[in-house]
């Protein structure tokens, strides 16, 4: 199916200018979900083997400060018990330390539940473009990974719903031009004036996209759609979030081999 969406695309491709500089990242959705498990080492080596150029990764605190990479408030969609020991499932990973979680807890894929650490290592973070979504306030243990991490000369995007969190990450890294900041949005009507916007994905919305006039980089989510992800290419948006990162790249890798 892949082989012939490439074809048909390239059959297609005369339809794009040919003055279009392609610049839009495609950015898998919490590594390659589509395939492997959700904001888990694998689907994010799994996105960088798609031909992703970033991923974005959902990042929750313990109880002693640990960016661990979770969505929900509870391990209960993505852990299973360790042999031999009781994960709590239910409980919200704000109350429990990192210890009592890699203790007694697998992700169902059989992998640790990583934190933010084990994906910000030399190789990954040299192949790709890290964009956090932060679901609670940031520890100092983050700051610092973050600050660790842009000393070698990396990007760091940070997204969120909570513009108290973008605020006072933006006052610590005001400096350094190597961090961009994101506000998220599920209903695009009064953007933010500060900060770049990350934007979900509907027709009301995506229109709002196309008529913004400010000068500001916006990206949307989650679009796994072949007409749309062409749309966003079109608009020079900074960013695609997808499900489906190498279809993304497919779209991407082709633009960029017609405008040659």
């Amino acid at each position: 199916m892949q082989r012939i969406f490439l074809i048909m695309y390239i059959t297609f491709s005369t339809l794009v200018s040919a003055q279009e500089i392609v610049e839009t990242k495609c950015v898998a959705h919490r590594g390659n979900n589509k395939y492997e498990l959700e904001n888990s080492m694998s689907a994010i080596v799994s996105a960088l083997d798609a031909g992703a150029d970033g991923v974005e990764i959902d990042v929750r605190h313990t109880f002693d400060g640990y960016p661990i990479l979770l969505h929900d408030r509870t391990l209960n969609g993505v852990a299973m018990d360790r042999p031999g020991y009781k994960c709590p499932l239910n409980k919200n990973v704000s109350e429990l330390f990192l210890f009592t979680i890699r203790k007694n807890c697998l992700l169902r894929n059989g992998e640790v539940v990583p934190v933010l650490n084990d994906v910000l290592d030399d190789d990954l973070r040299n192949r790709l473009e890290f964009f956090l979504e932060l679901k609670d306030s940031p520890s100092n243990k983050t700051i610092d990974l973050i600050k660790k991490s842009l000393s070698m000369n990396r990007k760091i995007n940070i997204i969120s719903f909570k513009t108290k969190i973008l605020k006072c990450l933006s006052k610590i890294f005001s400096a350094d031009e190597s961090v961009a900041f994101y506000r998220l949005y599920l209903l695009y009507v009064f953007p933010s004036q500060k900060f770049d916007a990350s934007i979900m994905y509907t027709s009301f919305n995506y229109k709002r996209v196309k008529k913004n006039k400010q000068n500001l980089l916006n990206g949307i989510w989650t679009v796994d759609n072949e007409q749309v992800i062409n749309s966003a290419f079109d608009q020079n948006l900074g960013f695609i979030t997808t499900n489906d990162p190498f279809l993304c790249a497919s779209i991407k890798k082709m633009r960029q081999i017609i405008n040659q």
